[in-house]
């Protein structure tokens, strides 16, 4: 991530660990020898470069102690910070929303925390300097409060991997999974037992600029259009250009050999997309969800994606009224 100048209210103070009930003895500790994560670990060369470019970051992250501070934090900041209620409004990005009103919690050196993502279980971490230059950012995964949304499973990374294959995918890239050793770990004032069979797991994901394309909704995407009509000659060219980008990218989907619903739903809405502004045109990108992911049946693939097209179709619809489905459904078996 290009470093960035963020302008803010310096009368603001970041949040103040003391506030969150979180001491000094509770944050990462950058001084010690590291002992690493004990599970299984994916994304080697990636950590590598975190280790040999950013090694404070590296130290929280794969630290057994330190990552589970970390949890321990970032679970806090969740249950004080509500992603829904701690967003931007428009299409301002969530990291610059966090240092502009100071929602950011300081880990240790340069490091930070916010819990401003629009996403429950996703937090950012970012190194930033004392002129809030922001040098570089990743996206991080943790467990979350329910019962069902507690495991994050090394397939989640595996998946992500596959279907980011072609650099030019407008899919957010993966950077690693780990696995915590088995035991008792404290989030969101809880204690959650976790075994080898199904490891704590955390996944980091690099960081791609934007706003949830469904959190922007209807008018919020107008909006958009106006700000950057010049690129377009109307907003119907701006509404099949979005398509075309969704199109291509469950197309990229599919050539992995993925499907992207299951029994309890689907991964392929518009919650699940970024949207943000590059030299003057939108562009559309996925989040890496992939929960929901798994191979297709043998029998009649073309039946599930072809589900999983008419899917995101209407849930983009609820964005784009006009959408015609039968067209978008055309536009991806053409493509």
């Amino acid at each position: 991530m290009p470093a960035k100048i963020i302008s803010l209210n310096n009368s603001i103070k970041p949040i103040n660990s003391a506030e969150l009930g979180i001491s000094t003895e509770d944050l990462p500790n950058l001084d010690k020898p590291i002992k690493l994560t004990a599970g299984k670990m994916l994304g080697q060369r990636k950590i590598n470069l975190l280790k040999k470019d950013y090694p404070d970051l590296y130290n929280i992250l794969f630290d057994v102690e330190n990552a589970t501070k970390l949890l321990k934090i970032a679970s806090q900041l969740r249950m004080k910070f509500d992603f829904d209620k701690y967003r931007p409004q428009g299409w301002q990005d969530p990291l610059e929303y966090a240092v502009a009103n100071s929602l950011y919690l300081h880990l240790g050196a340069d490091i930070y925390i916010t819990p401003v993502t629009e996403s429950y279980r996703r937090h950012t971490l970012f190194v930033m300097n004392a002129a809030k230059q922001i040098s570089f950012a990743l996206e991080i995964k943790i467990p979350g409060e329910l019962d069902d949304r507690r495991n994050i499973s090394h397939k989640n990374f595996e998946i992500a991997e596959k279907i980011t294959g072609d650099p030019a995918t407008q899919i957010v890239k993966p950077l690693f999974f780990e696995a915590l050793p088995k035991g008792q770990y404290s989030l969101y004032k809880q204690t959650f037992n976790y075994n080898w069979n199904e490891p704590l797991g955390i996944m980091g994901y690099e960081y791609v600029q934007g706003r949830r394309l469904y959190n922007l909704g209807e008018v919020g995407l107008k909006s958009l259009f106006l700000s950057i009509a010049s690129s377009y000659k109307n907003i119907k060219k701006f509404y099949d250009d979005l398509a075309e980008q969704a199109v291509k990218i469950i197309q990229n989907i599919h050539q992995a050999g993925f499907i992207c619903q299951n029994n309890e739903g689907t991964d392929l809405h518009t919650e699940n997309f970024k949207i943000f502004i590059e030299n003057g045109k939108a562009r559309l990108f996925f989040v890496s969800d992939t929960g929901a992911f798994h191979e297709p049946p043998l029998f009649s693939p073309e039946t599930y994606f072809g589900l999983d097209v008419r899917n995101f179709a209407l849930s983009l619809q609820v964005l784009i009224p006009d959408l015609d489905i039968k067209k978008f459904e055309e536009k991806y078996k053409k493509t």
